[in-house]
């Protein structure tokens, strides 16, 4: 199984979020993991929040941003995802940094992995169906 995994799903499982096992156990047994290279960014953006919340040491989010950046096998540059992210973003009022993450997905017949609820969503009105078993996007 390939899997797409977005930036929530990787902060959830550095963080040992409850919610994030089932995607951390889908990510350890995948053949392949692939990302959007906005993936790092975000990532280390969404760290720094829980710095500036006094909830992480800036020490130990630069762990859990190694922890991050070691999930993924593949990162897919932006500027070969971004005109699609752009149509599918302004066809379906969403962020373009969501819609990167819904096209690697697509293009690589990945299963997407995110903890976002609105992301879901989307890739189940654009055909990437939510698998039942898991409540994630799949191809």
């Amino acid at each position: 199984m390939i899997v797409a995994l977005d930036a929530s799903a990787a902060v959830g499982i550095a963080l040992g979020r409850s919610d994030a096992v089932e995607i951390r156990d889908l990510v350890a047994t995948a053949d392949r993991v692939v990302t959007s290279a906005l993936f790092h960014a975000e990532t280390a953006n969404a760290l720094w929040k829980y710095v500036r919340a006094g909830q992480l040491t800036t020490e130990r989010a630069q762990q859990l941003l190694q922890v991050c950046t070691d999930l993924p096998d593949v990162t897919v540059p932006v500027e070969e995802t971004v005109v699609e992210a752009l149509h599918e973003a302004a066809s379906n009022d969403h962020p373009v940094y969501d819609t990167l993450y819904l096209t690697v997905a697509r293009r690589n017949g990945a299963t997407l992995l995110t903890l976002d609820r609105r992301l879901r969503q989307l890739a189940a009105r654009l055909g990437v169906a939510p698998d039942e078993d898991h409540g994630y996007a799949t191809e």
